[in-house]
């Protein structure tokens, strides 16, 4: 009931977001969104991915949010959801330091069949590591670009549905494939 009730909070906020979201193209605005909602600034934002604490992890040499998410999750794909909800400790998702420690909780689904609810809270939480990696800068284009392909894991029409928050570049760069 508890991850339920998460569920429906962070949805909720979503909900928000989309509806303030009128800009046609990723904007400064929608960067300063996507960091509102992780750091708290949306009451029942992505902070409710955090309601339910499992553990830390102390990263070591070599870690990726990848190498964690896989060991914790089961599947590697799962890594913006530590990323969302560590980042206050980690700035950059491809920056881990030795001796950062993560907060690790269960996630608000079940991690090897996530329903079509769970599927809009995964997918929120790519397009809004996404949009830290624009706020980054160029030098962060491939990585990117990977985020967008691996969100479309999770929705076969990723693109389609959330063009509006994607840079005009990387659609066209989608297109052209």
């Amino acid at each position: 009931m508890k991850k339920l009730l998460s569920m429906l909070l962070v949805l909720a906020a979503l909900a928000s977001v989309a509806f303030a979201q009128a800009t046609p193209s990723l904007t400064t605005t929608a960067v300063g969104t996507a960091s509102g909602l992780a750091s708290g600034g949306l009451p029942g934002g992505l902070d409710t991915l955090a309601a339910d604490y499992r553990a830390d992890y102390t990263v070591k040499a070599g870690d990726t949010l990848k190498d964690i998410s896989m060991a914790q999750y089961g599947d590697q794909r799962y890594w913006p959801m530590l990323y969302m909800t560590n980042k206050g400790v980690v700035a950059n998702p491809e920056l881990l330091e030795p001796g950062m420690v993560l907060k690790i909780y269960e996630l608000p689904f079940d991690p090897k069949a996530p329903g079509a609810l769970s599927v809009t809270v995964i997918v929120e939480t790519y397009l809004q590591t996404y949009a830290d990696y624009i706020a980054f800068g160029a030098s962060w284009v491939d990585q990117r670009r990977w985020v967008l392909l691996q969100a479309q894991t999770f929705q076969s029409d990723f693109f389609a549905k959330n063009e509006a928050r994607i840079d005009a570049a990387d659609l066209a760069w989608y297109k052209a494939r």
